[in-house]
Order: structure tokens, then C-alpha cells, then sequence
């Protein structure tokens, strides 16, 4: 579904290489280090958000480099920082967001945020980090996109809404779909990993190859 082959950033004086990574249909990846490996910028850089060699990125039968567009509409990031215009409602919002993806479920996108106690009347600048966290994750899952990205999200938000976003994302799954979730903790979507990615010093590589790396 998703790869990632030899990937290389320069941020500064970081530098973030990574082993080939693949993610199949189903597949979710818990992406495990500590604060400053690089877990962010490999999340970014799946997504587009961050432009590696991007010829190295791949989804479905499309890449990032010849395809911008139609790989972005695949691959999706989501955190506890949703940025947008701060005057435009959670409901503006959304309708602004829906034909930007082919596949925009407009009936998920109209009741996810009853279920996440959202309410669709409020301004992004109102909103609380919890809030920009929900409707973060509303408009991921609401873009039809096979591949999700998840950063740091479950921190701010409430309990039964947590509870609310594992059952969307192992549908999601269920469906075919694809998760990476960077967190430092135990929490109901690392629940949900089938395989472990892992971070060290600005290298991201499964378990075996990750050793070999250190080595």
C-alpha cells in the first residue's frame, strides 16, 4: 500500500534516514523513541508535509514526487495541532476540507462530531487542545485517505472520546486501510498495533534492522 524507501531529511543539524519501510492494507504501526528521534519528521514526511527525496515515497500507484496531489488525497496526517482560518466554524471547516479528497465520507463527516461532543458552531480559535485534536482526527478519517498518520493525538482528549476514535480506526482498518501512530504511551489506539516501528537518533527501521543500524 505505502512505501517508503531510503528516505533522507536535513532539518537543520538534524538528519533523519529510515530503512525501507512498507505498510500493507490493515497494517497498524505503532512508531515507538524518544522525544527527538525523529518520530514527528517521519510522519511529516510520509505525508508530504516535509519534502524528503520524495521519489522514495509511494502509495497505491502513485508517488509523491510525480503525483503531489493524488498521493496527499491517500495519505493523511492527524495531531493534536489542527491548524486552519481561526474565524471558520468546525462545520465551515469541514465543508472547506470535503472537496479537497475524492473520497470525502460526508456521512462520517456529519456524525463523528456529534459522537466526539464537537460542537460544529465554534470557531477554530475557540477551541480547546482537545477540541483541535477531534476535529483534527474528523477530518483525517473523513477524507477516504487508505493511509493514516497519527501524532501524539489521544493526549488532550477525553475519555469516551478516545474510546470513540480506537472503534473508527479498527473500522477503518477493517476496511482495508492503513494507521502509524506516534506515542510514548500505552493507549487505546496502540491497542490496536499489529508491528512496531522504531526511532533512534534520527533512524526509523523495524526492530531487526534498527539493531543492525545501532551495530
Amino acid at each position: 500500500m505505502l512505501s517508503a524507501r531510503a528516505v533522507t531529511l536535513a532539518v537543520g543539524d538534524f538528519l533523519l534516514t529510515t530503512a525501507d519501510l512498507s505498510l500493507s492494507a490493515g497494517d497498524a504501526i505503532w512508531l515507538k523513541g524518544p522525544n527527538g528521534a525523529g518520530k514527528s519528521t517521519l510522519l511529516k514526511c510520509l505525508a508530504g508535509i516535509f519534502r524528503p527525496n520524495a521519489e522514495q515515497l509511494e502509495v497505491a500507484d502513485c508517488s509523491l514526487a510525480n503525483s503531489p496531489v493524488r498521493y496527499k488525497q491517500q495519505v493523511v496526517y492527524a495531531s493534536s495541532r489542527c491548524h486552519g482560518y481561526p474565524d471558520f466554524t468546525v462545520a465551515r471547516t469541514l465543508d472547506f476540507c470535503s472537496p479537497l479528497y475524492p473520497r470525502w465520507n460526508h456521512g462520517l463527516a456529519a456524525e463523528l462530531p456529534q459522537r466526539l461532543h464537537l460542537p460544529c458552531t465554534r470557531t477554530i480559535d475557540t477551541l480547546s487542545t482537545g477540541m483541535l485534536a477531534k476535529l483534527s482526527f474528523v477530518i483525517a478519517a473523513s477524507s477516504g485517505a487508505q493511509v493514516l498518520l497519527v501524532d501524539e493525538l489521544l493526549g488532550p482528549v477525553d475519555g469516551e472520546s478516545r474510546g470513540t476514535i480506537a472503534g473508527v480506526v479498527r473500522d477503518l482498518l477493517n476496511q482495508g486501510g492503513a494507521l502509524v501512530y506516534c506515542s510514548h504511551h500505552d493507549d487505546e489506539l496502540t491497542a490496536l498495533a499489529t508491528r512496531n516501528w522504531y526511532a533512534a537518533d534520527g533512524h526509523i527501521a523495524a526492530a531487526q534492522a534498527l539493531q543492525e543500524h545501532a551495530a
